[in-house]
Parts: C-alpha cells; sequence; structure tokens
C-alpha cells in the first residue's frame, strides 16, 4: 500500500513495550518474564496492525480469521494433550545413552505432528485439507 511508516510507528511502539515489560517481569518470571513480555509486545504489534489496515481498507474477513483461529487452537489442544501424554510415557531419558533418548524424543515430535494433522484436518482448517489433498494427487 506504499505506507511504510505506519508498520514502523507500531513497531518502536511495540519495542518499547517489550522493554518495559522486559524490565518490570524478568524479576519475578526469570527468563518467563522476558518470553512473556515479548509476546505481549508482538500481540500488541499485529492488533495495532490488524486495527488499522481494518480501519483503511474495511472489513478484512474477521470473523473467517476468527472461526479459522478457533480451529488451530482446537487442531493445537487435541496435539498438546497428545504430546503431554506422550512424553509421560516415552520421555523420562534420564540415565539412557544418547541414541535411543533422541529416537525417543524424535517419535514423539513426529507423532504429535501428525496428530496435528489429522485433528486439523478433522476440524477443518484450510491448510490441512490443501495438504491432504496435494499428498493424495501425489500418491495417485
Amino acid at each position: 500500500m506504499g505506507d511504510t511508516r505506519t508498520p514502523v510507528k507500531t513497531a518502536a511502539v511495540a519495542l518499547g513495550i517489550n522493554v518495559v515489560l522486559n524490565l518490570i517481569l524478568m524479576w519475578p518470571l526469570k527468563i518467563g518474564g522476558l518470553a512473556l513480555a515479548t509476546s505481549i509486545a508482538a500481540t500488541t504489534n499485529f492488533v495495532a496492525l490488524y486495527v488499522l489496515l481494518n480501519k483503511r481498507i474495511g472489513d478484512i474477513g474477521t470473523s473467517q480469521i476468527l472461526a479459522s483461529l478457533g480451529r488451530i487452537c482446537v487442531s493445537t489442544a487435541v496435539m498438546g494433550a497428545f504430546t503431554f501424554v506422550m512424553s509421560r510415557m516415552f520421555l523420562d531419558v534420564v540415565g539412557m545413552p544418547t541414541l535411543p533418548a533422541f529416537v525417543r524424543l524424535l517419535f514423539v515430535v513426529l507423532a504429535s505432528g501428525l496428530v496435528y494433522f489429522v485433528a486439523a484436518f478433522i476440524v477443518g482448517v484450510e491448510g490441512a485439507r490443501k495438504l491432504s489433498n496435494i499428498i493424495l494427487k501425489k500418491i495417485k
């Protein structure tokens, strides 16, 4: 759209928020405070840019975006629960040699990714549907 100033201004505000929140949160929450501050700043930047874009060009499909976000969150929750259970079952690797421990970790990561893909397909995440169509075309 030719407007490079607006994103720079919102990024500068987000950077300021990040610095202030880092200073406030890093003592009580340690490294978690830094991560939280960065997440809050990034979310603030996104929301500001989204609102400004929405004002400039009108509705950009907010309801569809939120519906898609909901489906992605459901898929992520399913994957998270699966990963939690699998990590409890397979990742007690204290004292285990490195290669078997790595294989177990790799299994949990790959299985979790597959669970996310299946859950995303079931709840109708558009990207999962497109990817499954591409895979099916390659198989045929």
